[in-house]
């Protein structure tokens, strides 16, 4: 089981195209939860401030989402826990089509928080392209590859490199979760 506590990494090669591809088909057809995403900026063990920024087409999987829960309960959270606490849950999750760099804050929901969890898929909807693209976790900085599975502690400060720079978009799915 990996020491989540303080630290960030990657577990390379996560899932393979063909199922992560299924995986972001089944999530496409879910509703459009929102644009916008409630990120509790600020530093880490502070009180959080709220803050709601654009940050594209989210298609969303909670408890409400029946389908979705069982999708992630079923297929992806057994693979999580393969690798973290067997008692990890699912607080919630997105596919995300990101079309503006997510500014720098921490994951602090309803739930005690646990890992975050990002698996790149694409950029500008190419996966060839998706080392354009970094997630930046407590100022280190990891290099998107399609199918890996970025994680992170969900109380340490995170963003993404601004990909608008050379592109329009970036696909993922985000998983938040608790124990």
């Amino acid at each position: 089981m990996i020491n989540h506590s303080d630290s960030s990494g990657i577990i390379s090669e996560f899932v393979y195209t063909t199922e992560l591809l299924k995986w972001v088909s089944i999530m496409k057809q879910f509703e459009i939860t929102t644009q916008y995403q409630p990120l509790n900026i600020g530093p880490p063990n502070s009180p959080p401030t709220k803050s709601t920024i654009d940050i594209g087409e989210c298609h969303g999987v909670d408890k409400n989402n029946i389908k979705g829960f069982i999708l992630f309960e079923k297929v992806i959270m057994p693979k999580i826990r393969e690798h973290f606490s067997k008692d990890t849950k699912l607080n919630f999750a997105h596919y995300l089509k990101s079309t503006t760099p997510v500014k720098m804050h921490v994951d602090v929901w309803d739930k005690p928080p646990y890992i975050s969890c990002l698996i790149p898929v694409s950029v500008d909807d190419n996966i060839s392209l998706c080392n354009k693209s970094s997630t930046i976790v407590d100022n280190v900085e990891h290099i998107w590859k399609h199918g890996d599975l970025i994680w992170w502690d969900s109380t340490l400060p995170h963003c993404s490199n601004d990909f608008t720079l050379t592109n329009t978009s970036k696909q993922s799915i985000v998983i938040h979760t608790y124990v």
